[in-house]
């Protein structure tokens, strides 16, 4: 990666409000690099192909639709949506007769060194807006 478009992006990422240029909104005006996905190859080494196993259900045709989005509607998220939604990504799914809970991700050793903190733009019921922890 060309360090003067790395230096370039970080100048234009920062506060505004400190005198920097913003980043353009229309992705056309980025430079190549920004919109350039990068992935390590090994181009000396055997490859196989794995083919596709069906996926059950509608699961590939939600998986297939995700995407990322940023137009956001007026309306704050619920505690249940919340909640179900930090469950079932991050949060403790069973409680097996062994006693040890189990989590929606694996994590080696059960260390689980990634916590989750859900930036609310909207307060919710008993919510407040802001970077706010989910304690698993």
């Amino acid at each position: 990666m060309d360090p003067d478009f790395s230096r370039l992006f970080h100048k234009s990422s920062k506060d505004l409000k400190r005198g920097h240029d913003p980043i353009p909104s229309d992705s056309k005006n980025w430079p190549d690099e920004w919109n350039t996905t990068y992935y390590k190859a090994y181009p000396r080494l055997p490859k196989i192909d794995l083919g596709e196993f069906p996926l059950p259900g509608n699961l590939s045709d939600a998986i297939r639709a995700r995407a990322s989005r940023r137009d956001f509607d007026d309306l704050p998220v619920s505690n249940g949506e919340l909640g179900t939604l930090l469950k079932y990504s991050c949060g403790v799914v069973s409680k097996p007769n062994d006693g040890f809970t189990r989590r929606a991700q694996p994590s080696a050793g059960a260390r689980f060194p990634i916590e989750m903190s859900p930036n609310l733009f909207r307060p919710g019921k008993d919510i407040e807006a802001g970077l706010n922890h989910y304690n698993v």
